[in-house]
């Protein structure tokens, strides 16, 4: 890298001749782009399904495209026939979709799911998609278990067992001053059964003490810690599979996406496993063993892969998830990746203890139009992408803020428009910073037609990356300020060649190298378009767009030496001056930024 820059210093003699002469390196404009797409079904395609299945009522399944079965009882049909076909779910026991690349094959299926809400609301929307399938756990007939209070006998934490012997690992601990219900006994009453804090677990009874007589508890096996009696409603406990997940968009998802919407119930009834306020609902279901709850509004996106990962993934609201005596609040754009494993491949293998932000590329394609209420837009790129730019305003002539990354999901606050039209999001940034993305180069999800217009009358295009100086060098906002609110353009109308003078190079974030300064050097300025060409020390030259603000053009892209990336912001600020800064960011230092200003003066 030092030593191609030092060559290309070399050469200042020979890029001043070669410009003042007229060599030149043709770069073809921009084409239009077009708004990135990523999924198997088409938005006329969801809208056919979503029609077909919107008298979907309460406990019930709906065909929503084909290659979608059941598995029922007798008096119920073990296959779907057409989309819109419906079965009541209390004669349901699993439901299997399978992929597709073709969409008319593609399996859906769409259902209402009571759990424990009032049977006059609409339950939790769920959608299974792909290649997944749901297998009922509900049990009936034991939900009526007689419990006792128990505590800890003294100030030591007592372990819960998966099983009533000592052999067997714990699953939960029970501490003291903590009262939990034990439901459960062996025969000669030395083992107990408890539940606590969504897990259930075996203690030796001498280390308990039970407020009322032991032997009135139900005699149970001794390997019995299946929760799901207290999951009674159709489909309130069930074990998932799903394929494969996607990695890309030419791969079709598979997943169970699972909603809780505002209005969707009157008041929760006071059930085992639900809860509510005057102001919220939360309802619960047992998937994969481990308890799901949803507080509404909210929207979740689930994926197992048999014997690797149950994936727990949070669209919107809160999604709380809780197993083997360990909880975790899970906020939009957050989740976890339970390991899973056992005789079915199911059985977590360790509790919930870690959540982190979920890249985009993990909820690309996922079909969020058929749940009941639509969700929050939000962007991102795919696995394959590589970085882009995230501006401080709706151009390419503004600054650089950072890269937008494919390990990363951003909400959308708003949009606006460039000067050629085009949309741009404004990302949601917990700090306030202006945050601005072209919409044409990332996909997006959920309700983006929705997004309100963002007045940017006061914007003003940067002249300087954001950030601070290594160095304690400072920016300066004069000259694009100056020359945009006078309204006058200075942008020469044929090609232009500039005496430039760089400053020192000013370096910004964690830098390992030192700095890489330029020499002085002329500048060809081309007309192409509706911007400009510019040519300087590079070996190559830079095509430079119109930003919104007049005599601002701007380039953002691969740097001069196929080795990093470089945003450019050249300013007219008056018929014979031009200031040019130059943000250039290499892909071996990736966190550390080059910051040169040209200021240049006219010579013909």
């Amino acid at each position: 890298m030092r030593l191609i820059r030092f060559g290309i210093i070399l050469l200042c003699l020979y890029v001043l001749i070669a410009t003042t002469i007229g060599i030149n390196n043709p770069v073809a404009a921009d084409s239009p782009s077009t708004p990135k797409v990523c999924s198997l079904l088409t938005a006329d395609t969801l809208t056919a399904l979503q029609k077909a299945c919107s008298t979907n009522g309460i406990n019930s399944a709906c065909y929503g495209n084909d290659t979608a079965s059941i598995t029922a009882g007798t008096d119920a049909a073990s296959t779907f026939a057409k989309p819109g076909d419906q079965v009541d779910l209390t004669k349901v026991t699993t439901i299997n979709t399978v992929a597709a690349t073709d969409a008319s094959k593609f399996g859906i299926a769409l259902m209402h799911i009571q759990s424990d809400l009032p049977a006059d609301s609409q339950g939790i929307s769920a959608v299974l998609f792909g290649t997944a399938t749901m297998q009922s756990k509900v049990k009936t007939g034991g939900a009526d278990l007689s419990t006792l209070n128990v505590q800890t006998i003294d100030v030591d934490p007592v372990l819960l067992r998966t099983g009533a012997s000592s052999n067997n690992p714990a699953a939960a601990k029970l501490f003291a001053g903590k009262t939990a219900l034990a439901d459960g006994r062996l025969q000669d009453a030395s083992w107990i059964r408890v539940r606590v804090d969504g897990a259930i677990g075996w203690a030796l009874a001498s280390q308990l003490k039970v407020n009322g007589d032991p032997n009135s508890l139900t005699v149970l096996d001794a390997n019995d810690i299946d929760m799901s009696f207290l999951y009674k409603a159709p489909m309130q406990a069930f074990s998932l599979t799903t394929g494969t997940p996607a990695d890309s968009c030419s791969t079709a998802p598979s997943g169970l996406l699972l909603q809780l919407g505002v209005g969707k119930t009157t008041a929760a009834t006071a059930t085992a496993s639900s809860t509510t306020t005057s102001t919220t609902i939360t309802t619960h279901l047992l998937v994969n063993g481990v308890d799901i709850a949803l507080t509404a509004p909210a929207s979740a996106l689930l994926r197992a892969t048999p014997k690797d990962r149950f994936e727990i993934i949070a669209l919107d609201g809160t999604v709380t998830i809780a197993a083997q005596g360990a909880s975790l609040d899970l906020n939009p754009g957050e989740w976890t990746r339970l390991r899973i494993g056992g005789k079915d491949g199911l059985t977590l293998t360790q509790p919930p203890n870690a959540k982190s932000q979920v890249p985009f590329s993990t909820i690309l394609g996922t079909p969020v139009t058929l749940l009941s209420d639509p969700l929050p837009c939000s962007v991102g790129l795919s696995a394959k992408d590589a970085s882009i730019t995230i501006h401080d305003g709706p151009d390419t002539g503004y600054s650089t803020v950072t890269y937008m990354k494919p390990d990363s999901t951003y909400t959308v606050a708003g949009y606006a428009q460039d000067s050629n039209g085009g949309r741009w999001w404004k990302l949601n940034a917990d700090n306030g910073t202006e945050a601005w993305v072209d919409s044409t180069a990332v996909y997006s999800l959920g309700a983006c037609d929705a997004v309100a217009k963002v007045d940017t009358s006061g914007a003003v295009v940067s002249n300087t990356s954001t950030g601070g100086s290594s160095n304690g060098g400072s920016t300066s906002s004069s000259g694009p300020a100056t020359a945009a609110a006078a309204g006058i353009s200075y942008a020469p109308t044929a090609r232009t060649i500039w005496a430039a003078h760089p400053t020192l190079d000013k370096l910004v974030g964690q830098c390992s190298g030192g700095p890489i300064n330029y020499c002085d050097q002329m500048i060809a300025v081309t007309p192409n378009g509706t911007g400009f060409l510019w040519k300087g020390q590079a070996l190559k030259q830079f095509p430079m767009f119109p930003a919104p603000k007049v005599n601002v053009y701007s380039y953002s892209g691969v740097n001069g030496t196929d080795d990093g990336k470089v945003s450019m912001v050249m300013v007219f600020t008056g018929p014979t001056s031009m200031v040019m800064t130059e943000t250039e960011t290499f892909n071996s230092e990736p966190s550390c930024k080059h910051v040169h200003t040209f200021t240049a003066t006219f010579l013909r």
